[in-house]
């Protein structure tokens, strides 16, 4: 995800072999998700389980990608492109960093997996940010990051650049499909319109936990086909 070349080092064949073989992997594990929590054991779909780490640090590396990008671009004097794509890039930069902090905190529910010892039941440890000492605080300051996220995409008029490259065919509209099918999957399971009412807990919560991991690898997917088509001269392919 990078405007030149020192961001990402890989030559435009390699960085574009691997992003579509990364989509290709991210299509055939929403395909596997059902067979997948058929076989694995309940366990996985523990809060603060194995998966929720895994998403945890798809998150994690999701806000350091970002972060990186920001930097080097403040560091940096050899970028080619034009001020302006450099200002926008280094804006949603700073709106994706605040996304997967969001984000983040959601998965710990704001904390609570670390903080507190949480409370064991029927489908394993449940935690709750009620506990919190900060608690109270929570919903608003989360209200206010997304609002202040929502003026300054108005505010920088963030859209321009986005409906850029719709114009020029370079939105990565195949991996926006994917995290919305993947979102909805996630959605249903949590719903249990997903499954008959026979189905088990632990099999709902499995996919619905697969599912949302796809979800985020397909944010971080799109996150960094975004950065390199606003980093491509405007007739170029963004791999």
């Amino acid at each position: 995800m990078a405007l030149h070349a020192s961001t990402l080092p890989l030559h435009a064949p390699a960085r574009a072999w691997l992003l579509q073989a990364a989509r290709w992997f991210l299509l055939a594990f929403l395909l596997a998700i059902y067979p997948l929590a058929l076989r694995l054991p309940e366990s996985l779909s523990w809060e603060n389980g194995w998966l929720e780490r895994t998403q945890l640090a798809m998150l994690i590396i999701g806000f350091l990608c970002a972060a990186w990008m920001r930097s080097d671009l403040r560091r940096g004097t050899s970028d080619p492109r034009a001020p302006s794509t450099r200002q926008t890039v280094l804006r949603l930069s700073l709106i994706a960093m605040a996304f997967w902090l969001m984000c983040a905190g959601r998965e710990t529910s704001w904390g609570a997996t670390f903080l507190t010892r949480g409370v064991m039941e029927a489908d394993g440890p449940y935690f709750s940010s009620s506990k919190l000492w900060y608690h109270m605080a929570i919903k608003p300051l989360v209200l206010l990051a997304v609002g202040a996220a929502a003026l300054a995409f108005v505010y920088w008029r963030l859209d321009r650049p986005l409906l850029a490259l719709m114009r020029q065919r370079r939105f990565p509209w195949a991996e926006l499909a994917l995290v919305v099918t993947a979102a909805v999957m996630s959605t249903l399971s949590e719903s249990s319109m997903f499954f008959e009412d026979s189905a088990p807990e632990a099999l709902r919560m499995l996919v619905e936990e697969l599912a949302e991991m796809g979800c985020y690898f397909g944010l971080l997917l799109m996150q960094t086909r975004l950065f390199i088509a606003l980093g491509a001269p405007s007739g170029a392919d963004a791999d």
